[in-house]
């Protein structure tokens, strides 16, 4: 049998239910709005880095700081040739090391305190880049 095309009776098989032309339409309007949303995320991207990125770096929630700090052990604070500080391998999911004291409440006046939970206090704030090893130079 020859395939024709009819005049739209019976038997011509179905009818397209939208135009071609307005089916190209709307794709064309699909792939302008994914072209605006890919181009969109590049812009967001530099908004959050350059313009939202100092808020975010000194939000108290942000444990960025405080893993960088926990990374590698913590120098031992010396007292009269003994150390009274150190650092022990962390457990779980945190930070790899954690500050660990062989007297604490003696020289917790004197020393401050290093957290993962909190900032540190006295000298630990003051002096931290010293105490890491990252005062200028003394580089690691």
């Amino acid at each position: 049998m020859n395939a024709r095309r009819g005049n739209g009776t019976e038997g011509d098989g179905p009818t397209p239910l939208v135009r071609p032309a307005a089916r190209n339409k709307a794709i064309g309007r699909a792939s302008v709005l994914t072209l605006l949303l890919v181009l969109a995320l590049p812009v967001r991207a530099v908004r959050v880095r350059f313009h939202e990125g100092r808020a975010l770096a000194d939000d108290s929630d942000d444990r960025r700081d405080a893993i960088g700090t926990y990374a590698e052990p913590l120098g031992d604070i010396v007292v009269a040739g003994g150390t009274i500080t150190g650092s022990a391998r962390a457990e779980g999911g945190g930070p790899a090391y954690k500050r660990t004291y062989e007297d604490g409440p003696l020289y917790a006046a004197v020393t401050g305190h290093a957290s993962q939970a909190c900032a540190p206090t006295q000298p630990k704030s003051v002096h931290q880049d010293l105490l890491n090893g990252t005062a200028p130079g003394r580089g690691r």
